[in-house]
Parts: structure tokens; sequence; C-alpha cells
């Protein structure tokens, strides 16, 4: 995590897209492990991409906003979070109704 920490210190808008990205690639890994060690390569994975996405997402909001604004823009953020968390599992499980895990991480 300390190359995180790095990375946003010195080009946080940089960071915050290379960490997007890791986080969009995540499920990629589900469609092809096969035992122990694949599930924790995928987990640690993740740990990386989501663990380097918030410390960028955070950085950039302290950023570029003002102290004022700061506690409603991160009370919007953390409902916008949850909504889309109930949302996405929600969408998820009427999917899985119909067709297979590796489908889910396909899509």
């Amino acid at each position: 995590m300390p190359l995180w920490g790095r990375m946003v210190d010195a080009h946080p808008r940089r960071a915050y897209s290379v960490a997007a990205v890791l986080a969009a690639i995540v499920p990629l890994p589900w469609l092809v492990i096969d035992g122990l060690h694949g599930v924790l390569w995928a987990q640690a994975l993740s740990g990386v991409a989501w663990g380097g996405y918030e410390v960028a997402l955070f950085s950039l909001m302290l950023h570029s906003t003002r102290r004022s604004t700061r506690p409603q823009l991160f009370a919007a953020l953390t409902f916008g979070n949850a909504i889309g968390q109930g949302g996405g599992s929600l969408t998820g499980a009427s999917i899985l109704a119909g067709t297979s895990y590796p489908a889910i991480f396909g899509l």
C-alpha cells in the first residue's frame, strides 16, 4: 500500500484512474481460477485495487472540495455507494436466478 500512497501524493488523478481500471477487472480472475491459490491471488488483486481506489478517491475529494461542503459531499458519496451496492446486489441476484456464476462475473 505504500506504493498507492506515493502515487496518490504525486499524481492523484492518475492514481484514481489506475485504481478504477484495476477495480473494474477484479471479477475477471474469477472466471478462470481453480483452487485455493487462485482464490488467494484474486482476493489479493481485489484488496490492492479497492484499497487504491478508496485512497485515491478520498484524496481527490479532499483536494477538490472546500472545507464547508465536504460533509455533505461525503454523505452523498456514501449514500450513492449504498444505493449502488444494494442495486447491484439485487440486479446480480435476479440475473443469477436465470444463469450461472461465471455468467454473472463475465457480465
